[in-house]
């Protein structure tokens, strides 16, 4: 526990440790609230796979039913079905497996006594949600501390801390969600970038493509790391270079000496992606799961479906050249694809997104105002560190428009609740840099 004990000396994390464990009790209280005065959306054709035949439901079942069903809808199914079978329909592979693993390892070890008394699914819910609120009261105090040491501001620090408590994606952040364990690793490997843990950083920022796709993007931090070294020691190099040779001598070496680091940090940050990927193509693309143990429920819930079972038939994107699920089970079952969401049905979703989209407009047009060669050359050239999310700027011509705000608020958030706080209690200059990379990724 001394690990994620980043700042308890100070009173204003102590606040929000307790803002952020009160703001998760009002989520709680709300869903409870509306999962019993508002009526189940029914669109049909919906994941719902049948109950476990793991134990008999009890009272006790029925009580963690009341409480926390509301929670468990959309992906949360998703997390909970694979966090208590692994992945046996092919359209689950979307969701990645860091959260359900470590909710099915807090299940099966950290709540152990609970098998006793209640069933399975009940306990993996509980679980979800106890692993949330205590990522969520981690992250909330991570970016606290991660404001403190990069803007140097410890106001809007606090300030901002205390925004993201209460952030529109709010009730993710408390559901069997992926969105606060991914927000808890950023917040963590930014985190030990600023203390100069590099290796550390590009580890737990590898976890991070182990939990949710988007999670490639963060290779982008060390990346612009790495690329603003090189640049800093090639200029240093050019003002003390006597001679032509001398300098063509330092940039062939400072380019060994660039390559070397950087190609063992990213293969550390690939590392989780990559034996994940073979993992699944193990399963998924080989004959030899053909006898694979699936509940008699499960199997013919799928073939009801019309899902592709594992062990059942290899799919087709087992013989692509890179055999890689995602995109081809988000394109063949959720219609993911350049501007395939562009639809006049769509328009309700792209409303519940604008609120954000006008936050990363007005954040943009914000930075070119204050610092325009800051914000051009991301600060590999000027001032300090800059967190490099701009890879993520086509996004809104690709996902599903409802996602906008949790991928903005709940994934990449640290720089755009600096900008909120500083957008109404004045901008320090000094602190514009720190500003670019939230903007971006909403952009």
């Amino acid at each position: 526990m001394r690990a994620f004990a980043f700042n308890m000396d100070d009173k204003c994390d102590t606040k929000i440790r307790k803002f952020a464990l009160q703001s998760r009790l009002v989520v709680f209280a709300l869903q409870l609230l509306f999962n019993v005065l508002v009526p189940d959306h029914d669109p049909g054709d919906v994941f719902i796979p049948p109950p476990s035949s793991r134990g008999k439901e009890n009272y006790i079942d029925a009580i963690i039913s009341a409480n926390f069903a509301g929670f468990q809808r959309w992906d949360g199914l998703y997390f909970m079905h694979i966090a208590e079978h692994g992945y046996i329909y092919e359209n689950s592979l979307a969701f990645f497996p860091l959260f359900p693993w470590c909710v099915r390892i807090m299940a099966n070890y950290i709540l152990f006594p609970l098998h006793y008394i209640m069933t399975y699914r009940s306990i993996l819910l509980l679980a979800a949600f106890l692993l949330n609120l205590f990522l969520f009261v981690q992250a909330a105090s991570l970016l606290y501390a991660l404001g403190k040491k990069t803007i140097g501001d410890k106001g809007v620090a606090y300030k901002a801390a205390l925004l993201f408590c209460i952030n529109p994606a709010s009730i993710f952040m408390s559901a069997p969600y992926s969105e606060t364990l991914y927000t808890f690793l950023i917040f963590w490997g930014l985190h030990q970038f600023e203390k100069k843990n590099i290796v550390t950083a590009s580890a737990i920022l590898g976890f991070s493509a182990l939990t949710r796709s988007n999670g490639l993007l963060n290779a982008g931090f060390q990346l612009h790391l790495s690329l603003k070294t090189f640049l800093k020691g090639m200029n240093r190099l050019r003002i003390e270079s006597v001679d032509k040779e001398t300098a063509m001598t330092g940039i062939f070496s400072g380019i060994i000496i660039f390559s070397f680091p950087l190609i063992f940090m990213m293969l550390l940050f690939l590392a989780p992606f990559v034996v994940y990927q073979y993992l699944i193509n193990k399963q998924f693309c080989t004959d030899h799961h053909s006898d694979v143990n699936i509940p008699a429920s499960l199997r013919m819930y799928g073939k009801i479906k019309g899902y592709n079972i594992v062990g059942q038939t290899i799919p087709t994107w087992c013989n692509n050249t890179l055999p890689l699920s995602y995109s081809h089970v988000q394109h063949s079952h959720w219609g993911v694809g350049f501007l395939q969401y562009y639809e006049l049905k769509q328009i309700p979703n792209f409303l519940l997104a604008l609120p954000v989209t006008i936050l990363a407009v007005f954040s943009i047009i914000l930075l070119l105002q204050k610092e325009q060669n800051n914000f051009h050359y991301l600060g590999i050239f000027h001032g300090g560190y800059i967190q490099e999310d701009r890879f993520s700027t086509n996004s809104r011509l690709w996902i599903h428009k409802q996602k906008t705000t949790t991928l903005c608020v709940s994934c990449h958030v640290p720089t755009g609740l600096w900008l909120d706080v500083y957008s109404y209690s004045g901008f320090n200059q000094n602190a514009v840099l720190i500003l670019t990379s939230a903007v971006l990724v909403c952009s």
